[in-house]
């Protein structure tokens, strides 16, 4: 199995998703086709890049699983996680250089690269309860909301996000 059939997971009917149809063998000399109806050829790019290295998070993930049965509801979408996280977690991309859009690297000589935006964005879940705090008269209000084990968060999301709210944000969180 290859890594871009790695990243989506199982589909609703129990069969592994694919997010590219890999046409001519993998890599930079195979062919990329985007998802089956579009038929769009993606474009093979190497560059550097930064990784968050979700590989070192994988016990940890399936220890908090275990310890928090309800965190993923409903029950097939945690078996789906659970069975993703033990087939072995990549490292994760999360910066380019060939695009403008994005969060501009804050050190000094990477003006060039960028932070993918959906990596960022999850960050603003907890920047902005610690902002609102301290422009409140308790800047240490948002603790109530992220360290207090008394609270408990839901998130309602669609299951092609499953993966970044299961796995990536609490690795991140846990980072």
């Amino acid at each position: 199995m290859n890594l871009v059939e790695r990243l989506l997971g199982l589909d609703e009917s129990g069969e592994r998703a694919v997010l590219f149809t890999v046409l001519e063998g993998e890599g930079a000399g195979g062919k990329l086709l985007a998802p089956t109806g579009t038929g769009a050829e993606a474009e093979w790019v190497e560059e550097p890049s930064y990784f968050f290295r979700l590989s070192a998070w994988g016990d940890r993930l399936l220890a908090f699983y275990n310890d928090h049965p309800d965190f993923i509801a409903p029950e097939s979408r945690r078996n789906e996680v659970i069975s993703f996280v033990k087939g072995g977690l990549q490292d994760l991309s999360i910066s380019r250089t060939t695009f403008t859009w994005g969060v501009p690297v804050p050190v000094e000589g990477y003006g060039s690269k960028r932070i993918y935006v959906w990596f960022d964005a999850v960050i603003g879940y907890l920047a902005a309860t610690r902002e609102w705090a301290q422009k409140s008269s308790d800047a240490d209000a948002w603790k109530r909301y992220w360290q207090d084990p008394a609270v408990r968060a839901y998130y309602f999301i669609g299951k092609d996000n499953i993966p970044f709210h299961t796995i990536i944000w609490p690795a991140m969180i846990e980072a």
